[in-house]
């Protein structure tokens, strides 16, 4: 059995994802031979390509801008200019720009793929789009592609959906293997169809082109369907949801894999150079699901419901192999929230080592984060933090059931900042039942402690699907919720409030607070939020 794991279009190009070199290490441990392949790198490099842009007639000026823009971003020195980054960006999505409008209703840029007629999360617009060439561009990509996956005669693809951003695509490329080779097996899965899994047991039309799911955790699982699918016994595959003549069987739940026992993650036939990002630049995760696991607005524990970590030491022995195997020096950690010790344990072994990383990720804020833990931090390498604030209000993060209070929050974001980490600090209005003195309060702490802040990440409440406030309506006082039939597949919803401040008006004091002139700095637009791992602090706000 030979297997091709595919990571579809459309997804930021600045590093590649960690889903197809661990399964790709799982599998080749089996003794299965895999081959990897990311076609969203790939689709970036063949469509920006100088010989692709001449025999479309693309002037030379354009094609030696566009060059221009993706060397500057591979090849800077050890670290970005602010300007350069912003020119080479504003570049390429221009050219993004002009070939979106070659389409109908096509946007298509480093952050998105939308055709605005088809929802994503509508079965019946996903089975129209893959088949409008007028609209989809890569229905046309993927069939020039099918040369390529001919050649390497897969039995079994994997498709890899870690975004919304790659539905469309992703059932595209399904429809266009299917059409060309009917007899490949075709399994999809990642964080998307995590989310997407209750609706799939009810889906056939989702089965149109695709045999099997795969949500949730998919090494063990993706093992076992390969070698069971030489006797077509599907009903022992962990996890498994598939079409048995014409039902949906859904398995039982997944195997929760045990992060310790897994091999490294195998990067092997991905480009490793030719991402969007001047030096080798590697995922690595030190956990799977959220240690904390509470807060009521989230949902991203359907991901991986089963909070597990992996030793520091472990983590260490990974970075030290891709530093030697791939020269790779930067990391950034893929987790919910990097538990603090693992990351206060890697740190000193990056300083007992003297090794040259450096790394960046997201964390919760806790007591134990004083000076010296940050100071320990920066020493082994940790350049940029992405802190879960949310709120300001207390009694806002009571409800949320962030489990801090926040007379801490302060602190923390002072001695990361002062230690030399950049901070970014994510918060959101409209939280049920807040009032509008309450957002203020989140929006005046922001502003007075603008010297300890980098960058922010502003938005407003989002009422996801399986988070615990969805589930409990009236705990909340959310007198009713937008249900779109047209979207059966609706991940999110509008909301009506029974008390505190409209959806509408948390967004219209998003906007006053944008426009106020303290805060200006922070709204950097950068593209990529990892990419800020490669800034040097000079070369903010001058």
């Amino acid at each position: 059995m030979k297997v091709m794991l595919i990571f579809p279009p459309q997804s930021q190009p600045f590093l590649p994802h960690i889903a197809l070199p661990l399964l790709t290490s799982v599998l080749k441990k089996e003794g299965i031979e895999v081959i990897q392949r990311d076609f969203n790198i790939e689709a970036y490099e063949d469509i920006t390509s100088s010989d692709r842009l001449r025999i479309s007639g693309c002037p030379e000026d354009i094609i030696e801008k566009l060059q221009k823009a993706k060397s500057c971003l591979r090849t800077g020195e050890d670290y970005f200019v602010e300007e350069d980054y912003y020119q080479a960006i504003n570049v390429i999505e221009s050219y993004l720009y002009q070939v979106s409008c070659m389409f109908l209703d096509l946007k298509w840029s480093l952050k998105n793929y939308v055709i605005s007629c088809y929802s994503k999360y509508s079965s019946k617009d996903i089975l129209e789009a893959v088949k409008d060439k007028k609209r989809n561009i890569f229905i046309s990509y993927f069939e020039d592609k099918i040369k390529d996956i001919r050649e390497e005669n897969p039995d079994f693809i994997g498709i890899s959906v870690a975004w919304s951003s790659q539905i469309i695509p992703a059932f595209t490329l399904a429809c266009v293997v299917k059409t060309y080779m009917p007899s490949v097996h075709i399994c999809m899965g990642g964080s998307m169809i995590g989310h997407l899994a209750d609706y799939l047991k009810y889906k056939k039309n989702m089965f149109s082109f695709v045999d099997s799911y795969m949500p949730f955790d998919g090494e063990t699982g993706l093992v076992r369907l390969v070698k069971e699918l030489k006797d077509g016994n599907l009903k022992d595959v962990p996890g498994l949801i598939y079409m048995n003549k014409k039902n949906i069987v859904a398995n039982k739940p997944q195997i929760y894999e045990n992060l310790n026992s897994l091999p490294i993650p195998d990067f092997e036939g991905l480009p490793v150079d030719k991402y969007y990002s001047p030096q080798v630049y590697l995922p690595i995760a030190a956990s799977r699901g959220c240690y904390w696991g509470k807060c009521n607005f989230c949902s991203h524990h359907l991901s991986a419901t089963k909070f597990r970590s992996r030793k520091a030491d472990i983590l260490y022995n990974e970075m030290n192999f891709l530093y030697e195997k791939y020269k790779c020096k930067n990391f950034y950690f893929v987790d919910d929230a990097i538990p603090p010790s693992v990351m206060m344990n890697l740190s000193q072994m990056i300083i007992d080592g003297a090794k040259p990383y450096r790394w960046a990720g997201e964390i919760r804020f806790e007591e134990l984060m004083d000076r010296s833990y940050f100071q320990t931090l920066y020493k082994g390498g940790c350049r940029f933090l992405l802190f879960g604030l949310e709120s300001f209000c207390q009694r806002i993060l009571n409800l949320m059931d962030k489990g801090y209070k926040k007379e801490m929050i302060e602190p923390v974001i002072k001695e990361a900042h002062e230690a030399g980490i950049i901070t970014w600090v994510f918060f959101f209005l409209g939280f049920p039942g807040e009032k509008r003195n309450e957002s203020g309060e989140t929006l005046e702490f922001i502003v007075n402690n603008n010297q300890y802040i980098d960058m922010v990440g502003p938005g407003t409440f989002v009422l996801t699907r399986n988070s615990s406030i969805h589930n409990k309506l009236k705990n909340f006082k959310i007198r009713a919720i937008r249900e779109d039939k047209n979207q059966d597949l609706q991940l999110s919803f509008p909301a009506l409030m029974g008390e505190g401040i409209q959806q509408d008006e948390a967004s219209n004091l998003l906007r006053e607070f944008q426009s106020h002139p303290a805060v200006q700095k922070f709204l950097r637009p950068f593209v990529s939020e990892p990419h800020l791992l490669f800034f040097q602090k000079s070369y903010f706000y001058k």
